[in-house]
């Protein structure tokens, strides 16, 4: 299965490409693809509903409507991960979940010719910047040339506080993301991807401000 986006003058060329062997793909989803679009939550409220008194009011036509959003945080792999990470952990409000009976593709998902190997992972924190350096060495280990995208996740500690004053946090978020250049078979890259600290920070109602738990 094969996606391909509005292809321009020379699109169609690189499908044939792909399609012919000649040049090995190396994109990756930006969105989770469910087997059932309703099962995303924002799905439920994504209907117009009319406001009761917009005629008595003198409102327009075109203005007689208001959208619900009752999802929060939890849009996307967001959602699909923390309700797996609840049914799994038996918290939450999860019900029968089966995970892999939902998402069909999830986010970050693609193929490739070739296989790769991660190995070297190091972590550095630049103070001056408040950033973490995440560095992987990547090794083509199949026999054709390819691209590999490297992708970090994060997860925060949901304490007794979190839940004492409602603080939402997702089971993991994309920090950052990287792709290495193409490799040939056998040949290695050590890839450095970039995140700011912030990415992990959670809104604190309480607080009216973003927070960042202490962790590892």
């Amino acid at each position: 299965c094969l996606l391909l986006g509005t292809p321009g003058q020379y699109g169609l060329n690189s499908l044939a490409e792909i399609l012919t062997g000649e040049a090995s793909p190396s994109g990756r989803l930006s969105d989770t693809w469910c087997y059932k679009n309703l099962a995303a939550p924002a799905m439920w409220n994504f209907t117009p509903v009319a406001y009761e008194n917009a005629k008595e009011m003198g409102v327009p036509d075109n203005g007689d409507t208001y959208q619900v959003y009752q999802e929060g945080i939890y849009i996307g792999y967001r959602y699909f991960e923390t309700r797996y990470e609840d049914f799994i952990m038996g918290t939450g409000n999860a019900g029968d979940y089966q995970y892999k009976n939902t998402v069909a593709f999830p986010l970050g998902y693609g193929l490739s010719y070739t296989e790769f190997q991660w190995d070297n992972m190091s972590t550095h924190y630049d103070a001056a910047q408040d950033a973490f350096e995440i560095s992987i060495t990547v090794t083509n280990t199949g026999n054709r040339s390819g691209k590999e995208v490297v992708q970090i996740y994060g997860r925060s500690p949901y304490t007794d506080y979190d839940k004492e004053v409602s603080v939402e946090k997702a089971a993991v978020i994309l920090c950052g993301y990287g792709k290495t250049k193409l490799l040939a078979p056998g040949e290695s890259q050590e890839l450095t991807v970039t995140f700011e600290l912030t990415n992990l920070e959670s809104y604190d109602p309480a607080k009216a401000a973003y927070v960042l738990e202490a962790g590892e």
